[in-house]
């Protein structure tokens, strides 16, 4: 099982699929094949501007970004390492959640 199928469910993580390879009917042909199979949302970004706003210099790369938006990892991530990340993510929620509200 792939993990974005394994965390489809989990509603607080999302994967992502930038295509700039490809032009948009190609993209579109695959995705309709799919089927509604894959759970990985899709862009298009054939002109590569998001691929150069992120710095991406080789395919494929994974980010990891915590839920402040900000990029924890970047690279040729394996999925054990994405897990584990993943994983620190929800102790340190569940540890701010279970945290006493600061007084004022």
């Amino acid at each position: 099982m792939q993990l974005h199928q394994k965390y489809a469910t989990a509603g607080d993580v999302v994967f992502l699929n930038v295509d700039v390879r490809d032009p948009r009917d190609k993209l579109d042909s695959y995705l309709n094949a799919q089927q509604g199979a894959s759970s990985m949302r899709h862009i298009h970004d054939e002109a590569g501007k998001l691929a150069k706003a992120w710095d991406v210099r080789f395919y494929p790369t994974f980010f990891v970004v915590d839920e402040s938006g900000n990029i924890r990892a970047a690279g040729n991530l394996t999925d054990q390492e994405i897990e584990e990340m993943l994983r620190d993510f929800e102790v340190r929620r569940a540890q701010a959640a279970a945290a006493p509200a600061k007084q004022k």
